[in-house]
């Protein structure tokens, strides 16, 4: 569903350990119709967000401050929030039950990034 059509700004938890680039995440998506949850730097702390406020989509990066996303990730889907990673990585390091997880490769551009969370969230 276009953002237009969408009741509420879509709510996206972003999940970034580089703060530079988590901030700069945030305007890009804010100037694109986004609602943020955090930014979180951690996966504790995105599992407590996901835990406390409506999150529509998320994007996670696969290192985070406290280790990988991939818990936070299965956290995600047994909740039934899309989601996308967000790394410089290769897929290789993504676990074989998450590989079919959508990657944007690091350095990710504007469009790039929302044209992932309008196709996340028109997934049923």
């Amino acid at each position: 569903m276009p953002l237009a059509d969408t009741p509420h700004a879509p709510r996206i938890l972003l999940a970034e350990d580089d703060l530079v680039l988590a901030m700069t995440m945030v305007d890009e998506l804010r100037a694109s119709g986004f609602e943020i949850v955090g930014p979180t730097r951690s996966a504790a702390e995105g599992a407590r967000l996901v835990g406390h406020q409506a999150v529509d989509a998320a994007l996670l990066d696969l290192r985070l401050k406290d280790g990988t996303c991939f818990g936070l990730a299965r956290t995600l889907r047994v909740r039934g929030i899309p989601f996308a990673f967000v790394t410089g990585e290769a897929r290789e390091a993504i676990p074989e039950d998450l590989a079919d997880v959508d990657v944007l490769e690091k350095p990710v551009t504007a469009v790039a990034i929302s044209t992932m969370l309008e196709r996340l969230l028109q997934e049923p």
